[in-house]
């Protein structure tokens, strides 16, 4: 049973080519920090409360209507220029959030 749909985009050099497997490998901001020594200076994340669009019932198996989060994260450089952008839905009936973290 699918628990979410994240689409993610990358603003970066087309020589780092971010691959399937850094995507697999855990948390995409940590990734573009320690593999690809990306200056990820600060994280907007939003999140909301929404119904189960249409266009993606289909995809995560889920009746129309069915409460939903949505999550948004966007990653910033020092200079306040965009490296990546997350959007995230998780179905409201089989996900919790939880989330902790620490930048030096």
């Amino acid at each position: 049973m699918p628990l979410a749909l994240i689409t993610g985009y990358f603003n970066v050099h087309p020589a780092l080519m971010v691959s399937e497997c850094d995507i697999k490998s855990g948390y995409m901001l940590t990734t573009l920090r320690e593999k690809y020594g990306l200056p990820v200076k600060r994280v907007n994340r939003r999140i909301e409360a929404t119904l189960c669009e249409e266009a993606d019932m289909n995809l995560l198996l889920a009746p129309a209507g069915l409460p939903m989060l949505v999550g948004e994260v966007t990653a910033l450089d020092d200079a306040g220029q965009p490296l990546a952008y997350s959007r995230a839905v998780y179905r409201g009936d089989r996900y919790k959030y939880f989330q902790s973290f620490t930048y030096d």
